[in-house]
């Protein structure tokens, strides 16, 4: 329902397209002042062609750009209110609106806009809900190998070898065509004389056997995800599952080691051959000298995997495949799950990625977005707090503190242009910020999870890390203030936690 001063405006704006109609209309009829206030270059053109039809009689009425933008802006005031908006196309609905505009007129000559634009406007809201269906999409893929498995699931996503799928696509498939054959034989035999004879004459192409165009779509890649997404707009649900398959791959990578995941993509996404660098003996001598090798194929691991992560870091996975559920649902995200997101991807960016440069930056960015700087205090926090979501057993803060600085200094010549830091630094490996990024995004999902019991009632905004990270803190008393006094930062350190 529209409070009252929603429909106050809804009506103003239909008025206004009403306007607009009748004045162009007399423009139309008196050729020279239409020339005169439209001119006779291509915006008169464009104002001429924005047009709007009634739907039972199949007439046009020319109402310009402005008055057309009206219905996107009806649609836009109406999803606003509404807890579902997100499932809606609002594209659909501005269609929608622009199509039973008139018809609704010209049944209503006798009564005023007040009088039905409300039941206009939820009719067309009502008509385009009801086409939201729940939609299970198809997408190849590059996906992990684990062990000799045909199928896994993945939080909500499934992912099947194509070979397992390909008997049960096909005849979907051969559904799918039946039913357009039938549909096309319909209407061919409804359609007019002319038509017909045009449709015997028109060139026959057979289309393609189900098998085939099964083939063509999982070309190049071994593995299909089978993603179902809740009730919405059909564009809708394909934006989530795409959403939702990306963050599972990048899951994935944040959880294989090294570069391991450097491989896991869409079909569609650029093909780019993970490199390992690695050492060759050449010569009599067998002189060892750097070289490298371009890894392709299905990242794999052994079976009994999935058993093993959930064994060693069930917490870590428990928030990924909670982000994967979110994403099919299109649920807003608390601050520190949209924080969480944002570092797995630009983790999984930089592992795919080549440029030592770029690389560093995504390094940096993946772990910047979760520290919660202070004004002034970014390369400290980077440091001190790196370090300390960073650390493991028999890798304490002192290991990771210079690693987390370099890293820092590096990012800062890359985006300052600092050429000669650069030039001297070529050499250096990015084997450790990899590490330590990895260490540090995995034990701030921990933190999430500590925060979030992944309920509807979930905790954890900015003021709650800041909080979780103070307590840390003060646990790690002794070897931050190590690292303030080594490295001479300004930082404000907690006093020790008491026993």
């Amino acid at each position: 329902m529209l409070t009252a001063t929603q429909k106050q405006a809804c009506v103003e704006k239909a008025e206004f397209v009403l306007l607009e109609i009748q004045r162009i209309q007399e423009l139309l009829n008196e050729k020279e002042v239409f020339k005169d206030n439209l001119g006779d270059g291509p915006e008169a053109m464009f104002e001429f062609m924005a047009k709007i039809k009634n739907e039972e009689t199949q007439r046009e009425f020319t109402c310009g750009q402005k008055a057309l933008r009206i219905f996107g802006e009806l649609t836009s005031s109406v999803l606003a209110e509404r807890p579902d908006a997100l499932d809606f196309d609002s594209n659909e609905i501005t269609d929608r609106l622009r199509e039973t505009f008139l018809s609704y007129v010209f049944r209503n000559l006798e009564n005023s806009l007040d009088s039905y634009v409300e039941q206009w406007i939820e009719e067309a809201v009502a008509y385009v809900a009801h086409r939201h269906r729940s939609y299970t999409h198809y997408m190849p893929c590059v996906s992990l190998q684990i062990g000799d498995e045909g199928s896994y699931r993945f939080g909500a996503i499934e992912f099947m070898r194509k070979s397992a799928l390909r008997t049960k696509a096909a005849e979907l498939l051969k559904r799918y065509e039946d039913a357009r054959d039938r549909l096309s034989n319909l209407a061919r035999s409804k359609a007019a004389p002319g038509l017909q004879w045009c449709w015997e004459r028109a060139a026959e192409h057979p289309p393609k056997e189900p098998a085939e165009a099964f083939d063509a779509l999982a070309e190049g890649v071994d593995w299909i995800a089978v993603v179902t997404v809740p009730r919405c707009a059909r564009s809708v649900s394909e934006a989530r599952a795409e959403a939702a398959l990306r963050l599972a791959l990048c899951g994935m990578t944040l959880l294989l080691p090294k570069g391991e995941g450097a491989g896991l993509r869409l079909k569609e996404d650029p093909l780019m051959p993970h490199r390992i660098n690695k050492l060759s003996s050449v010569g009599r001598d067998a002189k060892f000298r750097p070289s490298s090798s371009w890894k392709f194929g299905v990242p794999k691991v052994e079976e009994g995997w999935r058993e093993h992560i959930e064994s060693k870091a069930k917490d870590v996975l428990t928030v990924i495949e909670h982000l994967i559920g979110e994403a099919l649902a299109g649920r807003s995200l608390s601050f520190g799950f949209q924080i969480a997101q944002r570092a797995i991807t630009w983790y999984a960016d930089a592992v795919r990625e080549e440029n030592i440069e770029t690389k560093v930056v995504k390094c940096t960015t993946a772990i910047e977005c979760l520290l919660l700087p202070a004004s002034r205090k970014a390369t400290a926090t980077f440091v001190i707090r790196g370090a300390l979501l960073a650390q493991r057993e028999r890798q304490p803060m002192s290991h990771w503190a210079p690693i987390a600085k370099r890293l820092y200094e590096r990012r800062g010549d890359v985006v300052h242009g600092n050429v000669d830091s650069l030039n001297s630094a070529t050499r250096e490996s990015t084997s450790e910020a990899m590490d330590f990024t990895r260490n540090v995004v995995l034990q701030f999902l921990v933190f999430c999870h500590w925060l979030q019991p992944l309920g509807p009632k979930r905790v954890g905004n900015r003021e709650d890390f800041l909080e979780l990270y103070r307590e840390a803190e003060g646990r790690f008393h002794d070897e931050i203030e190590a690292i303030v006094k080594q490295y001479r930062f300004t930082w404000d350190v907690v006093p020790s936690a008491t026993p």
